[in-house]
């Protein structure tokens, strides 16, 4: 069928749609952060779901994206993307509305909410990376597989949404504006779907979080935010143990 509509007729069409998407679909489908929501939607389903309390993210425990800051190259290094990310600017800055730091169950010892990464990205309060080296201990072992359990999550989401958007199987070839504003109406549709439909199980994947193990050795010192890691690490080990967990390291 043809409309007797040039090219760049056709691509402004698109740019103006996929602006408007994100315009109206934006409220509702990724309101704005606040602790409450932090604390008792996305924390509380990261522990129910992932079995990692205290844990947020810029994905949810049901692979909708809470937070979006685009604009970034694919070629760039994750660390350096972050580091240069509206999120990352709003931790330095203790401007991201996080909860305050509470215990974790049956220790007395007030812990952080924390984001979970892999070993690309530094270590903090917020931001627990895995423990690196070749000679990891037991309980240290049990932490990275834990952490990975709950990071498998943000692996599945852009899973999902290639899957479903296939313009991300193929390099995008507009101006970077154009790419942008794709992107950003491409990931309120994923949440917009989410929420009316759900996601299918085979759109999923069915990721293991075996493929986000072994982690690369890393230097390590005795920092604060090790000491915040330790505690989720004992807690893994005591109260907070799964069945399954020697199993799996």
């Amino acid at each position: 069928m043809k409309f007797k509509r040039g090219k760049s007729t056709i691509a402004y069409m698109i740019h103006r749609v996929c602006r408007a998407i994100w315009t109206n679909l934006l409220r509702d489908n990724i309101p704005e952060l606040t602790v409450e929501r932090f604390q008792t939607t996305i924390a509380r389903d990261f522990d129910v779901k992932a079995n990692f309390p205290h844990c947020v993210a810029i994905v949810d425990s049901n692979y909708k994206f809470i937070f979006v800051d685009i604009g970034a190259y694919g070629k760039e290094y994750d660390s350096t993307v972050f580091q240069n990310s509206k999120l990352y600017e709003l931790m330095i800055n203790n401007n991201l509305p996080l909860p305050h730091p509470q215990p974790l169950s049956g220790f007395n010892t007030p812990t952080p909410y924390v984001f979970v990464g892999d070993e690309a990205f530094g270590l903090s309060k917020n931001i627990m990376r895995p423990y690196g080296g070749q000679n990891l201990d037991l309980q240290q072992k049990v932490f990275n597989y834990r952490l990975s359990r709950a990071r498998r999550y943000v692996e599945c989401a852009f899973r999902i949404m290639a899957n479903k958007w296939r313009i991300f199987h193929r390099p995008i070839d507009v101006s970077y504006n154009f790419a942008t504003d794709i992107i950003k109406a491409c990931c309120v549709l994923h949440n917009f779907v989410a929420d009316r439909d759900g996601f299918r199980q085979r759109d999923k994947f069915a990721i293991s979080v075996d493929e986000f193990l072994p982690i690369q050795p890393a230097d390590e010192e005795e920092t604060a935010p090790n000491v915040v890691r330790q505690h989720f690490a004992t807690y893994f080990m005591t109260r907070g143990t799964l069945p399954w967990q020697l199993n799996k390291v």
